[in-house]
């Protein structure tokens, strides 16, 4: 597979990319392992090098043309112009993502694996309290009810193994 004219590194690379193994390549080449694995890894190197400075200088020459569209179109949208004001809100937006200027939007998760049967009795009302005002802000849905529906809870002092509900007043309705 050597080609005359093409330097063993990138021949090395070419074959990886490929899908030779580094041994094949190796021999192929007349290399050892580590010379063909080191050869691969400096022209991966100088490849991701390269990618960086273009994307780099992509993402500049698209600001730079999102720049000069919002120059021409931000008279119109002064004047008025509500499909051009549309269009400069949409630039603007494309800009500042690109810039990562908005705010990152967090979103997490939150899962509760409990090996133990948990004992509710030892929280007083106000913790219940809290523990429901918690769950409802972290489901995101402001006309969430201020329940929470609880496996292997304590109910009047007792475990239960059947899921019970526990309302805002951390009483049981059943």
């Amino acid at each position: 597979m050597t080609v005359k004219g093409v330097p063993k590194d990138e021949q090395a690379y070419l074959m990886r990319v490929s899908g030779y193994r580094v041994d094949q390549i190796a021999e192929t080449l007349g290399l050892s392992i580590t010379e063909a694995n080191d050869l691969i890894l400096q022209v991966g190197e100088r490849k991701a090098a390269v990618s960086a400075e273009t994307l780099r200088i992509s993402t500049q020459l698209e600001i730079d043309r999102i720049d000069a569209l919002l120059k021409a179109l931000w008279p119109a949208a002064e004047a008025g112009d509500l499909a051009t004001v549309d269009r400069v809100q949409r630039l603007m937006e494309r800009r500042a993502k690109m810039l990562g200027l908005d705010a990152p939007e967090i979103r997490a998760q939150l899962q509760i694996q409990a090996h133990d049967r948990i004992d509710l009795s030892k929280l007083s009302t106000d913790e219940i309290r809290t523990l429901l005002a918690l769950q409802a802000k972290m489901s995101g849905d402001p006309e969430a009810p201020e329940r929470v529906r609880i496996k292997d809870v304590a109910r009047r002092k007792r475990l239960a193994t059947e899921p019970v509900t526990i309302d805002a007043e951390g009483e049981d309705p059943g």
